[in-house]
């Protein structure tokens, strides 16, 4: 995985900036929070795989919520901060995940804003992306609204005010080597 993450530092490199607007995306440096649970329905955690040396982010389903109308929901985050983005520029990102879980969406927000996310398949206020049991790395863009910071926020959500839960308790997603980098013109 580092030496796949080492090529396409080296592709990004050629497209945008090379100030990674994400700090401890790969997740290496001592974690501030080890262990938080939210809301009782998802758990994130900063684990060390089991094989090889890799820290990274895990998000995991851990109970369901239930409302009085008997709806349902799954919800568990990974809330990754980007710092110093310029309104109206384009900013590359790239990160990679595996997991239990079919899949999480991915959004960017700004100031309670959901930025354009470009990258397949897009859905009306972010992307869903689909886990494999082998990491993957993802690449997309998006478009800065205001001066400041934003946040990526990779999701494990769904409620059955849509559908049939599709995720499991236990259903996790890992995420590492998160980068952000604003696009040269």
């Amino acid at each position: 995985m580092k030496i796949h993450a080492i090529l396409m530092l080296s592709l990004i490199a050629g497209l945008c900036s090379a100030q990674n607007l994400v700090s401890n995306g790969d997740f290496e440096a001592a974690a501030p929070v080890l262990s938080k649970i939210y809301k009782g329905r998802g758990r994130l955690t900063f684990v060390k795989e089991e094989i090889g040396d890799n820290h990274c982010a895990k998000v995991e389903i851990v109970n369901f919520t239930k409302d009085k109308d008997g709806i349902e929901t799954a919800a568990a985050n990974i809330l990754v901060p980007i710092t110093n983005v310029k309104a109206g520029k384009t900013y590359c990102f790239s990160f990679e995940a595996t997991g239990s879980a079919p899949r999480f969406l991915l959004l960017v927000k700004q100031k309670d804003v959901d930025l354009k996310v470009t990258m397949p398949p897009k859905i009306k206020k972010g992307t869903y992306i689909e886990l494999t049991p082998d990491w993957k790395e993802y690449t997309g863009t998006f478009v800065a609204k205001n001066d400041g910071d934003c946040v990526m926020n990779f999701s494990l959500w769904h409620s059955t005010r849509y559908g049939k839960l599709f995720y499991s308790i236990g259903d996790y997603a890992l995420v590492d080597n998160i980068e952000v980098f604003e696009k040269k013109k």
